[in-house]
């Protein structure tokens, strides 16, 4: 019996120590496809649910635009929210308008899309 419960007990550390590192495996793949010294675009993130994957999928594949597409998945919605929350105090990442709290989704995406040449952030840039 007593080796039963250690084994839990080892599963539930391991599967913390995944969701912990979401964050940090998104960071990595968003380094990985980054050029530093190109201020045309940012990374868009966001937050959706398994039925409209999908769909944000279609939406952004078709956008000639948009480059680098990539979804993962939570073990739930506040763990994606607290890997949403810790990524936009990354550089260069935006919550996408394709986000969606409301269904309380489980999947984190993320894509590379030209920066917005309305708005300050724009003008920051290059300036």
């Amino acid at each position: 019996m007593e080796l039963t419960n250690h084994v839990s007990t080892v599963v539930e550390i391991s599967s913390g120590l995944k969701e912990n590192s979401l964050p940090k495996n998104i960071r990595e793949w968003i380094d990985s496809n980054m050029y530093y010294s190109d201020r045309h675009y940012v990374w868009r993130i966001g937050i959706t649910t398994a039925e409209k994957i999908v769909k944000v999928e279609a939406l952004i594949r078709q956008d000639m635009q948009c480059k680098h597409w990539k979804y993962w998945r939570a073990q739930s919605f506040k763990v994606a929210m607290e890997a949403i929350r810790n990524l936009n105090c990354y550089p260069f990442v935006f919550k996408s308008h394709h986000n969606d709290y409301q269904g309380k989704g489980q999947y984190l995406f993320a894509y590379k899309t030209l920066a917005p040449k309305k708005g300050s952030f724009y003008h920051t840039l290059h300036s």
